[in-house]
C-alpha cells in the first residue's frame, strides 16, 4: 500500500498520524475523530502468530508492518517449508467466518489487531501411479 500518509497502530485501533510534540501525538482515528496520545503507544507494526496445520504443526510468530502486504509473508513460509509448486498454502483469519487473506492485502487493509491469530492450512496434490502402488495406500507425513 504506497502512500504519503503516515498511519500508524493505537490502542484505539488504526489512525493517520498528524503530528506530535515533547508530551503527545495528534492522529486521526480512522472511524472518526482526533485523539491525543503518548508517542510511545504508536506503532507503525503489529504482532500476529500463525498455526499451520501441516505434519509438524507449527506456531510462527511476527512482527509485520501495518502497510507491509502478505506477499513476503507467503514467499517465507514457502521457502522455510520448502514448499514446492504444487503446494498450496492457504492463510485465514478466523472472526466469525472464515477469511483468507491474501498476499495482497496488508494489516491496515484488513484493520488487524495486534497480537491476532491466523490459521495457516499447506496442502500438496498427490498424483498416483496405480502399476507402481500396493493395494493398500498408506497414509504419510509432508
Amino acid at each position: 500500500m504506497e502512500t504519503d500518509e503516515k498511519w500508524v497502530y493505537t490502542p484505539w485501533g488504526y489512525a493517520m498520524f498528524l503530528y506530535q510534540d515533547s508530551l503527545k501525538a495528534t492522529v486521526k482515528l480512522h472511524w472518526g475523530g482526533l485523539g491525543y496520545l503518548n508517542p510511545s503507544s504508536l506503532t507503525s507494526s503489529i504482532h500476529f502468530s500463525i498455526k499451520l496445520f501441516s505434519a509438524s504443526r507449527d506456531t510462527l510468530e511476527y512482527q509485520w508492518e501495518i502497510t507491509q502486504d502478505f506477499s513476503l509473508l507467503y514467499s517465507l513460509i514457502q521457502k522455510q517449508f520448502s514448499l514446492t509448486p504444487k503446494t498450496e498454502l492457504s492463510i485465514y483469519y478466523i472472526k466469525g467466518k472464515l477469511i483468507k487473506i491474501l498476499p495482497s492485502d496488508c494489516p491496515l487493509n484488513l484493520k488487524l489487531k495486534n497480537n491476532i491469530k491466523f490459521l495457516g492450512i499447506i496442502k500438496t496434490s498427490i498424483t498416483s501411479d496405480d502399476a507402481k502402488n500396493s493395494q493398500n495406500l498408506e497414509a504419510f507425513r509432508l
